[in-house]
């Protein structure tokens, strides 16, 4: 998923790719908005991990809510969030609590 203002979806359609060659099952989802959104996103989804791709700094403050909604709403040795994108490999972004920082898809 794209954090909000993030528009790109080109890496993240590779990157399911990759996964689902690999055998993992991969699904390219909005972030949602609202506490009922992310809600409604994991009951769907019932994700073991959730990746965020983050291009520009200020995407941050949404990509924080969302970490913060998926914590209350969720057991957190259930769902892992990863964060990458251009703002965490170049630095911008250096801690997302709750989040794991991921500067490259390689060490996936």
């Amino acid at each position: 998923m794209n954090a909000h203002g993030n528009t790109h979806t080109i890496a993240l359609s590779i990157l399911a790719l990759r996964l689902m060659s690999e055998g993992v099952p991969a699904v390219i989802v909005e972030m949602p908005s609202t506490g009922r959104g992310v809600k409604a996103l994991l009951d769907r989804t019932q994700p073991r991990r959730i990746l965020i791709s983050i291009a520009l700094a200020a995407q941050s403050e949404a990509v924080i809510a969302f970490v913060k909604q998926v914590a209350e709403l969720t057991e957190e040795s259930r769902t892992r969030i990863i964060a990458g994108g251009y703002a965490v490999k170049s630095g911008l972004i250096t801690e997302i609590a709750g989040a794991e920082l991921m500067a490259d898809i390689a060490s996936l």
